[in-house]
């Protein structure tokens, strides 16, 4: 199968080295020209195991000038975890903000070519067995923890799907998405079912200290 570099299609950056939370709040200089904002930033716990994002993000005050907004993301990014034992990457939603920074233990790709290749294609790919052994392999991390770094990222293979082979991915991917958002749904409906048919028939048998 015909591949591209990634490097040849997208930008990819890392993010911010963020100050430990523990730090002051940066506090604004009288000599400074920049106002200041508040970001939110996406860290690799922010991500789940589904390559959701988080609503929930934690924020942090910094100046608001290009030395920060280097590191914001945008919709259709795709945000991939440089390090750690399980690989996680996730595509930033088109309810995100433009003050969201992504940490430094996360790498952004943004695509050019985003109708050659589509960044949901690239996920999809990432997040296979088959892109994770690539991920794994240009990191030099066949087993154990992986560390990637904009370098490496950047010289990963990538398919280049034809046109009528990419939709038919992608709806493939939307009706895995369907499935697996519905099977949430009725996991949930049963974990409440189990707690009221507890509470109903096991409450009054409950061992309580005398």
């Amino acid at each position: 199968m015909d591949k591209t570099i990634l490097s040849e299609i997208a930008d990819i950056f890392t993010g911010m080295v963020l100050p430990k939370k523990s730090s002051a709040p940066q506090s604004k200089s009288p000599f400074s020209k920049n106002a200041h904002r508040d970001y939110r930033i996406i860290s690799i716990a922010d991500i789940s195991d589904r390559g959701d994002v988080s609503r929930e993000l934690d924020t942090m005050t910094f100046e608001d000038s290009m030395r920060i907004k280097k590191y914001s993301v945008k919709y259709d990014d795709i945000i991939v975890s440089s390090r750690g034992t399980k690989m996680k990457s996730a595509i930033v939603g088109s309810s995100v903000r433009d003050n969201t920074l992504i940490s430094s233990n996360l790498i952004c790709i943004r695509i050019r070519e985003r109708e050659d290749f589509p960044p949901e294609l690239i996920n999809f790919f990432m997040r296979s067995q088959f892109g994770e052994s690539s991920l794994r392999r240009i990191s030099n991390s066949p087993s154990g923890a992986v560390n990637l770094n904009v370098k490496a990222l950047g010289s990963l293979k990538v398919p280049n799907f034809g046109r009528e082979e990419a939709e038919r991915i992608m709806e493939a991917v939307r009706t895995m998405n369907e499935i697996e958002n519905l099977m949430m749904e009725q996991r949930s409906a049963f974990e409440i079912l189990k707690k009221n048919a507890e509470e109903k028939f096991l409450r009054k048998y409950e061992d309580k200290p005398e």
